[in-house]
């Protein structure tokens, strides 16, 4: 697409005339298309290439992001850079994309997510009532978040400093 603007503004200064310039340049929109990926349920890794201006200058950096489509992975980005970095987003410019083979991959964060064996731990199992008259809002006790089968349930006393305060379950795995 060819953008072609000529204005001329006859007795302003070459200043006023710059500044009227960028001032309409920047409200003509070029247009912006989605991306849509071909298998948008396939993990795949993407590499973002950017530059990012700080307090103390441009920085170049090199990211590796694991997701789905090249969309999430861009949001990934912005977020983590905005956060760690305290960048706004019109100072972060990614120059380039690209979807990247495990056996490319230079980062440990995204290396350690391609054993194919990897396994994640059910640490939630919540139990669901068998009909909705048994529901409440409130319960009378604390959830138990950590159920898990192959660990073996001991009766431990809970010492603080010299006291014995009774005792409670702990799981013992």
């Amino acid at each position: 697409m060819a953008l072609h603007l000529l204005i001329k503004w006859k007795g302003e200064s070459p200043c006023f005339r710059e500044h009227r310039f960028f001032f309409h340049l920047e409200h003509l929109m070029p247009n912006i298309l989605n991306i849509f990926e071909k298998n948008p349920t396939k993990i795949k890794n993407y590499g973002i290439w950017l530059c990012y201006q700080s307090r103390t200058g441009y920085h170049n950096m090199y990211k590796e992001y694991r997701d789905t489509i090249l969309n999430g992975a861009v949001e990934q980005k912005y977020t983590k850079i905005v956060s760690r970095h305290r960048v706004r987003f019109p100072c972060i410019q990614i120059f380039k994309t690209a979807t990247i083979p495990a056996k490319l991959c230079k980062r440990d964060s995204t290396k350690q997510l391609h054993n194919s064996k990897i396994k994640f731990p059910l640490v939630f199992n919540k139990v669901r009532l068998p009909t909705r008259k048994l529901k409440t809002t409130y319960k009378a006790s604390k959830p138990n978040l950590f159920k898990f089968s192959h660990c073996n349930e001991k009766r431990v006393n809970v010492v603080y400093g010299s006291k014995i305060f009774g005792s409670e379950h702990l799981l013992v795995c």
